[in-house]
């Protein structure tokens, strides 16, 4: 499995936007985001229709001109990963017991948030730094292997139960943490992982949800710590959407 890079294409980036100005409330209140990042979409998006035509019609000169300009950081990408690829590859398949014999396809352009594709092993991140390149990298790539192992262990799975509102999308997003601050990942690249930054003020029974995921992480096989995890958000279940539909501004 390789990670491979590339830009963004203004149709993608276009379905993208239309999706992301449409989210203006609840956990993915993005449509601000968006309309800062894209202000000539302002007052254009009919909220009842697909809007990807017409968006590629009004980005499609910026983002080509972005794309022609950027090009070279792709190269400058690739070089980066591969210094770590082999690495984190094999923690993660140790850890998660599973491999993935597919390439995953990392994709470059102007966007207000960072999505990913848990079908067709794809996401998408805009121009960042170094660090925040691995970071980013590092947490997708995460989240491929989580989903891979849940297909092994809930046999009634389908991709919707890998996507926001998903309670089981939900433990993902929370067990980067424990997952990723591992000394294994550690040791190949010092960083300090964290979940979306609301979860670590979300408490239930006097307990912190994130040191509550955590705890049962770093003290469980993965196998028994994805079924312990969800068991418990699932017996808080409407605690826990209360309080993050009110809190957690995260993105998918």
């Amino acid at each position: 499995m390789k990670v491979k890079f590339s830009m963004l294409s203004v149709e993608d980036t276009a379905s993208i936007l239309d999706w992301s100005s449409k989210q203006s409330g609840g956990i993915l209140p993005l449509s601000d985001n968006t309309f800062n990042l894209y202000p000539e979409l302002k007052d254009k998006i009919d909220l009842n229709k697909d809007n990807t035509k017409l968006i590629c019609n009004i980005i499609k000169d910026r983002i080509e001109k972005f794309n022609q300009d950027n090009e070279s950081v792709i190269e400058r990408y690739q070089l980066l990963w591969s210094k770590y690829h082999d690495k984190f590859i094999k923690i993660m398949e140790d850890y998660f017991k599973v491999s993935i014999n597919k390439d995953i396809n990392a994709k470059i352009g102007i966007l207000p948030v960072c999505p990913r594709n848990i079908e067709d092993l794809s996401f998408s991140f805009d121009l960042c730094d170094d660090d925040n390149f691995m970071e980013i990298c590092m947490h997708e790539i995460c989240h491929f292997y989580f989903f891979e192992k849940c297909k092994k262990i809930f046999k009634d799975w389908k991709y919707d139960d890998f996507n926001n509102p998903s309670l089981l999308w939900y433990l993902s997003e929370i067990v980067i943490d424990p997952i990723l601050n591992r000394d294994e990942v550690q040791k190949l690249f010092k960083h300090k992982f964290r979940s979306y930054d609301n979860f670590y003020d979300i408490y239930i029974d006097d307990k912190c949800i994130i040191d509550f995921i955590r705890n049962i992480f770093y003290n469980d096989n993965i196998e028994v710590a994805i079924k312990d995890g969800l068991q418990f958000l699932i017996n808080n279940e409407v605690e826990f959407r209360n309080k993050c539909d009110g809190n957690c501004a995260i993105s998918n």
